[in-house]
């Protein structure tokens, strides 16, 4: 198989890649089992 696209992310795109990927494992992750279970959004993560 290949090397997929070969394309990299820009400094900033990294930024909001890792900023998200923060946002995820400290605030849905740990509740990921509640939100799924109420099947309603989360309007309370921020």
């Amino acid at each position: 198989m290949g090397d997929g696209l070969g394309f990299t992310f820009t400094e900033e795109q990294e930024a909001f890649r890792q900023s998200i990927r923060q946002l995820v494992e400290n605030k849905i992750r740990p509740r990921a089992a509640e939100i799924d279970r109420a099947d309603e959004y989360p309007w309370d993560i921020d």
